[in-house]
């Protein structure tokens, strides 16, 4: 599937995967050496898996190797820079000042991602009300098809 294709609103009448699913997720927020972690056990997340775009673009994960799983989510990463504390806090290993991280730099990686399996891509989330964030999605999938239109 084509990234201009993902962000298509779309209806799935069947889907091959059975719910519910345990989707391991990689988050370098509470997780020391996270490449590590997701390169020791991306072989046992076969069918599906999340990881954070965050930790994509600075590079806490080996691009190249995220799509292990039949299914891949790709993450917004507003968990990773999020100033609330959560209980992966209690180990003390997030970073003390996440870096960066904006639309923008979400709108760069998912326009990096290769078509090596399947993949969701979750719309830049901020708290905000259900319709303001239906809203944000609707606005943040349009720009993705945008830049990725092919001119005709």
């Amino acid at each position: 599937m084509r990234l201009e294709d993902l962000c298509q609103p779309r209806r799935i009448d069947t889907i091959k995967w059975k719910t519910p699913l345990l989707v391991p997720s990689f988050s370098s927020r509470g997780i020391p050496n996270l490449r590590k972690i997701h390169q020791d056990l991306r072989e046992h997340a076969t069918e599906a898996s999340l990881v954070s775009a965050y930790d994509i673009y600075n590079n806490h994960l080996d691009e190249d190797a995220i799509y292990c799983s039949d299914i891949l989510f790709i993450d917004s990463g507003g968990f990773e820079v999020e100033k609330r504390s959560d209980l992966a806090d209690l180990y003390n290993f997030s970073e003390q000042h996440p870096k960066e991280w904006s639309k923008g730099h979400y709108l760069e990686v998912v326009g990096r991602l290769q078509p090596l399996c399947s993949i969701v891509v979750v719309s830049y989330d901020k708290r905000t009300s259900i319709s303001e964030q239906i809203e944000n999605a609707k606005t943040f999938f349009a720009k993705i098809q945008m830049k990725n239109a092919v001119p005709g």
